[in-house]
C-alpha cells in the first residue's frame, strides 16, 4: 500500500427537503472532514443555488474505504455522495480556479 497522496473529487447531495438551518449545521461538519482527509488541500468545484450539493477537490493519503466509511456516517436521511480519484486534468472549460487548484496539487 502506497502512503503517495492521491486526489480525489467528493460530490454531496442533501436530500430534498433539507432545511436551511440543518444545512448551516451539516456543511461545515462535512467541509472540516474533508479538510481532515486532505490536511488542508482543497479547493471549492461547486455549489448548487439553493445549497442542497457541493463538490470539491482534494488531495489525500487516507485509504479510500476510511474515508468512504466517514463520509457514510455523515450522509444520513436520505443524503447521497460520490467519491472518486482524480487523474491528470485534460480539459478545463468551466472550471477556473478549481482547474488551477487541480493543475498544481
Amino acid at each position: 500500500m502506497s502512503d503517495a497522496a492521491k486526489r480525489y473529487l467528493v460530490v454531496i447531495q442533501f436530500k430534498g427537503d433539507t432545511r436551511l438551518s440543518e444545512l448551516a449545521k451539516r456543511v461545515p461538519s462535512l467541509q472540516d472532514l474533508i479538510s481532515a482527509f486532505s490536511k488542508g488541500e482543497m479547493e471549492q468545484v461547486f455549489r448548487s443555488p439553493e445549497g442542497l450539493s457541493f463538490g470539491m477537490f482534494f488531495k489525500s493519503a487516507s485509504p479510500d474505504y476510511h474515508m468512504r466509511s466517514e463520509l457514510n456516517r455523515m450522509t444520513i436521511n436520505g443524503d447521497s455522495f460520490l467519491l472518486c480519484e482524480v487523474g491528470n486534468l485534460t480539459a478545463n472549460k468551466g472550471l477556473g480556479r478549481p482547474a488551477t487548484w487541480l493543475q498544481r496539487h
